[in-house]
């Protein structure tokens, strides 16, 4: 796997679980709106509802599964889709774009693989 940047909401997504284990916040989409403020980002609801899909299927590490996730049925199911289909080990992440592209998906890239990419790296994926 080659090695890419963190960026976007990925960086976001990294921050909303500091400030979730930090107890400061114990819900994870007010983590996420606080993470957006220090970051600088736009609120995208798809990013929020990716991490928040992740945080309530059980896939991020310390963070309980719960009914946290507001997201459209179409993001939730898009983000499952590519937790469960992109090889993390191997996949490069280069072009997180690219990654999307090859899921094939029909709907656009909206920080979903920022997100993924982000907590993999970080060791912060639970392996379902």
């Amino acid at each position: 796997m080659k090695n890419a940047p963190i960026k976007g909401y990925g960086k976001v997504a990294l921050r909303a679980v500091d400030i979730y284990l930090s107890q400061k916040i114990k819900d994870p989409g007010k983590a996420w709106d606080q993470s957006i403020i220090l970051e600088g980002k736009a609120h995208k609801g798809c990013a929020k509802g990716a991490f928040l899909t992740l945080c309530a299927k059980g896939y991020i590490k310390y963070i309980s599964k719960g009914e946290y996730d507001k997201a459209l049925r179409e993001v939730k199911d898009h983000t499952l889709f590519a937790i469960k289909n992109i090889k993390l080990d191997i996949t490069d992440f280069t072009n997180h774009k690219k990654v999307w592209d090859d899921l094939n998906l029909i709907v656009s890239h909206q920080g979903e693989i920022d997100i993924i990419y982000a907590l993999y790296k970080n060791d912060l994926l639970v392996k379902l």
